[in-house]
């Protein structure tokens, strides 16, 4: 099988500090640090959406850092705080204390991108363009992407913003019913980003604030049919971006995690080995991938494969 996914395009789950990951995927309870440790002998990346609901602690960053020292590939995408990108706040004190506690991982060369996650409610006016470019200059010392969830962040002219500051344009994967951007494969930097949020009507039906809102939802599984639509997005851009990140955010029961190896399978990557929690839980969705040690796959439940047949 030929290898179309290029060296500097990393797939990975958003995040690894979930509830229901002690079983789906670790295969027992560990503490953040021994968690993260095992995603990074897996995946190379990984997004801290912590940070966009609490500062970060520099002693903190530091110990992760610390962390994946084994794999030399991988990387952090924060996501900036809703203070900044929600609250529309841009105090001089809170920018520097929410610099200051990413600066082990920048010093470590550990960050891939600092990820600007903007609400659906935030459109393409001049209002909204300059406080974008308030962002744009206070958090200047990181590689800046952004995901805008308004269409009109697509135009023509919104685009051109980008690439003149040089933002990335987050390429997000979003239930159709909110009528948010659509599919699309925009590399306004040298880095490319997409996102997968699953289809979930549930999640979606109001801009959710509440931290564990994902978990009230129920589990969403991409299909191989479903990823194969983007992945001639995502491979019209890797080539052209000196890092391409590919991240799942669909956490629930793990799937974010099985997703991302689905899809690193079918963009040709070889020799993937899987979590045994989670092909023993997803077996019939990773039956291609192999585990340290062998795995009864007939235990898998039934409720499961029905769950996401359904969903398919």
């Amino acid at each position: 099988m030929s290898n179309s996914i290029s060296p500097q395009t990393l797939v990975f789950p958003s995040d690894w500090q979930h509830p229901d990951w002690n079983s789906a995927f670790y295969g027992k309870s560990l503490s953040s640090g021994a968690a993260l440790e095992f995603l990074s002998g897996h995946f190379d990346a990984t997004e801290l959406r912590c940070t966009h609901w609490e500062f970060p602690h520099p002693e903190v960053m530091a110990v992760w850092a610390r962390r994946v020292s084994a794999n030399p590939r991988f990387r952090f995408n924060p996501l900036l705080h809703r203070r900044f990108t929600h609250e529309r706040t841009l105090e001089a004190a809170e920018v520097k204390r929410f610099c200051e506690g990413l600066r082990p991982l920048l010093a470590a060369g550990r960050i891939g991108a600092l990820v600007m996650q903007f609400p659906w409610s935030f459109k393409f006016t001049e209002e909204n363009k300059q406080a974008f470019l308030a962002l744009r200059r206070a958090f200047g010392q990181f590689p800046l992407v952004a995901e805008f969830r308004h269409s009109s962040w697509q135009y023509p002219e919104a685009l051109g913003v980008l690439v003149d500051y040089k933002v990335g344009c987050v390429n997000a994967d979003l239930p159709e019913h909110i009528r948010g951007a659509a599919p699309a494969s925009e590399l306004t930097s040298p880095i490319g980003y997409f996102r997968f949020h699953g289809r979930n009507r549930s999640l979606w039906e109001k801009e959710w604030s509440l931290r564990e809102a994902r978990f009230a939802e129920e589990p969403y599984l991409y299909t191989t049919k479903k990823l194969e639509e983007w992945q001639s997005r995502i491979e019209r851009v890797s080539p052209y971006a000196d890092a391409c990140y590919v991240a799942f955010t669909n956490d629930a029961d793990a799937a974010s995690a099985v997703n991302a190896l689905m899809l690193r399978a079918l963009m040709g990557e070889e020799g993937l080995v899987a979590p045994e929690a989670l092909v023993a839980a997803h077996g019939y969705a990773l039956d291609q991938f192999e585990t340290r040690r062998p795995v009864q796959r007939e235990l898998i439940p039934m409720t499961k494969l029905r769950h996401f047949a359904a969903s398919a």
